[in-house]
């Protein structure tokens, strides 16, 4: 995976020769969607990768023996060159995209914050420079307050400090339960206390959803049969509401995200259904038409009408004429 994202940000440059030939305007907007479409595979897949990226160092102890925590039939001594590979991806990817972002959002996100004086000579230059950021980098700051345009480096710690930062914490072992649910707890804090998002209907669904982390990092540590006595050894509830509050906490998330989309499909239907007025009741000075122009579409419309009738009238022929056909026969 990490070769195959490496081969496609090396192959955009290969589309070259077809971008020359392209208009200054449609130039702009192929620049804009191929930097857009860079930047959206480099934050859906950081995760993934990073997760991916510090397995490869993840290891555990048996005796004399150190193994790698993803597979214990592989031992670390034999895996020299592929823990050199994944360092240096791990500099290009797992370092490489945050301090990118972090560049971006200095150099996009951030002057945004700062109102346009309209006075000023540059402030169409600005306008047009702010549109064009937001339509290459827009997925990152776009979603939240201007004041915390930076969250999204916020996210991004949080999601490799929960999936890869971890598993280097006495894997298999309570320990690193603890030490998930203390640091998922602290980010939970952190996002209530800041509120980044433009749409309060986002803040409750991300709030939910980091208590919901929190709270199976809990029941999961309950169920651990490591940590003993616990809550389920001791008789004070069983493992099988333990796990039926598991399957709750994991199904929540998912059920507000959905309701989110419906609530917000809802609402672009919505805006469709209200229509303006129809500009031919309009008067021609409103309009912005002249007569030339009022009886061109007239005639356009007229002989529109025309060529369907034509075709209703050729289709009724051919229809009766197949009626016949067959009454003949």
């Amino acid at each position: 995976m990490n070769i195959s994202f490496a081969c496609f940000l090396v192959a955009l440059p290969t589309t070259l020769p077809f971008y020359r030939r392209l208009s200054d305007a449609r130039r702009e907007a192929l620049e804009d969607r191929a930097v857009w479409l860079a930047v959206v595979m480099a934050f859906v897949l950081y995760p993934v990768l990073s997760m991916r990226l510090l397995k490869v160092f993840s290891e555990r102890t048996f005796g004399t023996y150190t193994v790698l925590q993803a597979d214990w039939r592989l031992q670390t001594k034999d895996l020299l060159y592929c823990q050199a590979g994944g360092a240096t991806f791990l500099v290009v990817y797992t370092l490489g995209i945050p301090f990118l972002f972090w560049r971006i959002l200095l150099h996009a996100a951030r002057p945004a914050t700062a109102a346009i004086d309209f006075s000023q000579a540059d402030a169409a230059d600005r306008l047009d420079f702010e549109r064009r950021q937001l339509a290459r980098f827009g997925v990152l700051y776009a979603k939240y307050e201007p004041q915390c345009w930076w969250w999204e480096l916020v996210e991004l710690s949080r999601k490799l400090v929960l999936t890869g930062a971890v598993l280097f914490i006495k894997p298999g072992y309570v320990t690193q339960i603890w030490f998930t649910i203390m640091l998922a707890l602290v980010f939970l804090l952190i996002m209530t206390y800041f509120t980044p998002f433009k749409d309060p209907r986002i803040d409750a669904i991300a709030f939910t959803s980091q208590l919901c982390t929190v709270l199976t990092l809990i029941v999961s540590l309950g169920l651990d049969a490591n940590a003993f006595p616990n809550v389920w050894t001791e008789g004070v509830i069983s493992r099988d509401m333990l796990a039926a509050a598991l399957f709750v906490f994991s199904i929540v998330p998912l059920a507000l995200g959905l309701g989110l989309f419906l609530w917000a499909a809802h609402d672009a239907l919505r805006m469709l259904r209200v229509r303006r007025p129809p500009r031919v009741k309009l008067p021609l000075a409103l309009r912005d038409e002249s007569p030339d122009e009022e009886e061109k579409n007239a005639r356009t419309s007229s002989a529109r009408l025309e060529a369907f009738n034509l075709r209703i009238e050729r289709w009724r022929s051919r229809f009766t004429l197949r009626r016949n056909s067959s009454s003949w026969v």
